[in-house]
């Protein structure tokens, strides 16, 4: 009767560190999976647009583009774009996210791996 009353002790014992182990793991594989993603809004908005300003990301990064096909990075509180005037809000996704660019800088086209260009012009 003893010996029987050790297994099961040891059975449960086992069961709680297993439950344990598959609890942790689960949380682990949790944090991995999700990735927050900041959205803001540029400071800079046009009347016209009625509430439907621009959104960026933390990886896209508001820019211009002149005809001569150069992008440079803007200052989003600043008019940087204008529906009106038929200039676009575009962006860009860095290949080498390290490197920054300050504003009014000049983007290699050889760095932007993802251009956002609304063409409608």
């Amino acid at each position: 009767m003893k010996n029987k009353k050790v297994f099961i002790l040891i059975a449960l014992v086992v069961l709680i560190i297993i439950a344990i182990v598959l609890v942790i793991t689960s949380n682990m594989e949790k944090k991995e999976t999700t990735n927050e993603i900041k959205i803001y809004e540029s400071t800079y908005k046009e009347e016209i647009l009625n509430g439907a300003y621009p959104k960026l990301s933390d990886s896209l990064i508001a820019v211009t583009i002149e005809d001569d096909g150069t992008v440079k990075k803007v200052d989003t509180s600043t008019e940087w774009y204008s529906y009106e005037e038929k200039r676009w809000a575009n962006a860009v996704i860095l290949k080498d996210e390290s490197k920054s660019y300050n504003n009014g800088e000049v983007i290699p086209e050889d760095n932007c791996q993802i251009v956002c260009v609304d063409t409608n012009k």
